[in-house]
């Protein structure tokens, strides 16, 4: 019988992408992710020298990880599995702090060595210095098998080590989201990850298509717990970035994913957020998580509603001066996405954006009455006009 993939999650580059990075399940026999027309200059993250002090990257033209930085997921060798062979892969989500699946985390502890590879090729090293298996999440909420480690000091800037936001949807709403999943897997046999493209689809957890533009189709296997899943975006004229958005659930291609709301089977409401007990496990260290936020004019729906001045005042509560017609915070998060059991106790709070070329002249917004927001993206512009809120009321960012 398969063995069950259980892991857990984190809140999330124009084309969109995924990458997942899965690791092993439970002390079953080691596997590896299973790509049919696997190829190693297509899949491998590694051409030669994987669990020794020299990894070299793979620099293959046609390998499909060619533009993703990596650099903040590490590994493990053995993690306390059968033979000491599994690698177990690690996410860094803050500058000091790593996430993993609970249940593959018990090889894992203090003085364990952790290995990275710098956005410019350098071998480092770091050591656990403490994990916290103890995130207070609902056992009803998917997302329960979770832990964070913790490094003896934070990288630095130089060392070139990525650190991974996670991508703020204005909707949380992922149903039929534009993008392409990478799987990404350990391999048995001593060649390092692998990693694929595919299809993703599903709502509050992710689900992928198992073939892709490359001819390829995919296979989690018990053994690919506890690696990252990602989501690439690119902003409009930005650069391309890696989101992360959690770990594989279970090898039928389904991804269990932070940022969405979990239905409440004690409510019958979408309400709960699995971000905040992370962010509250991260206040000891001096860090939280960070976000991105969506901006896709492809995707109107999901953007986040953009200040236009479309009425011709400054009122931040006037409907006609937002791009989707919508006070920003008027409307509960589970009308604007499923129209069904609002929770009135959810913050109905979506993030903003501000560019001053696309504000008809309105760059000073004025609050009558108190109002928030999840969070605001200030977009680069020819303007030299800059934003300020008058008013007294006052505006709180979530």
């Amino acid at each position: 019988m398969r063995n069950r993939l259980r892991s857990m999650v984190l809140k999330p580059c124009g084309p969109m992408g995924v990458i997942l990075l899965l690791a092993g399940a439970g002390a079953a026999p080691v596997m590896a992710l299973q790509i049919t027309g696997y190829t190693p200059q297509l899949d491998n993250r590694f051409s030669s020298g994987f669990t020794t002090a020299n990894p070299l990257p793979n620099t293959d033209p046609s390998y499909l990880g060619l533009n993703y930085d990596l650099s903040g997921v590490s590994w493990v060798n053995g993690s306390g599995y059968p033979g000491g062979n599994r690698t177990s892969n690690n996410t860094m989500i803050t500058p000091l702090t790593f996430a993993l699946a609970l249940h593959a985390s018990y090889g894992i502890n203090p003085g364990t060595q952790l290995d990275f590879v710098s956005g410019t090729g350098q071998y480092l090293t770091s050591t656990v210095a403490a994990m916290n298996r103890s995130i207070s999440v609902p056992s009803w909420a998917s997302s329960t098998d979770f832990a964070l480690g913790t490094l003896p000091q934070a990288f630095t800037a130089n060392q070139h080590v990525a650190v991974y936001r996670l991508l703020d949807v204005a909707t949380l709403d992922y149903t039929n989201f534009p993008a392409s999943v990478v799987i990404y897997g350990s391999e048995a046999h001593g060649t390092g990850p692998r990693i694929g493209t595919a299809l993703l689809s599903g709502s509050y957890g992710y689900t992928w298509a198992g073939s892709s533009a490359a001819g390829q189709a995919y296979t989690w296997e018990g053994g690919d717990s506890s690696s990252p899943a990602f989501i690439s975006y690119a902003a409009p004229g930005g650069s391309s970035q890696l989101t992360f958005a959690g770990t594989a659930w279970y090898p039928n291609a389904t991804n269990s994913y932070l940022p969405s709301l979990r239905y409440s089977p004690l409510t019958g409401t979408y309400g709960y957020n699995p971000v905040a007990p992370v962010n509250n496990a991260l206040k000891t260290t001096g860090y939280a998580l960070k976000w991105t936020i969506y901006d896709n004019p492809a995707d109107p729906t999901r953007t986040a509603p953009g200040w236009t001045g479309g009425a011709g005042s400054s009122d931040f509560a006037n409907a006609a001066n937002w791009s989707n017609g919508v006070v920003p915070g008027s409307v509960p998060w589970t009308t604007n996405q499923w129209n069904e059991n609002p929770d009135p106790t959810l913050p109905a709070s979506v993030p903003i954006l501000l560019n001053a070329d696309t504000a008809n002249g309105q760059t000073t917004l004025s609050l009558n009455s108190n109002a928030s927001v999840r969070g605001m993206l200030f977009k680069a512009s020819t303007s030299t006009a800059g934003f300020t809120f008058s008013g007294g009321g006052t505006l709180t960012v979530d």
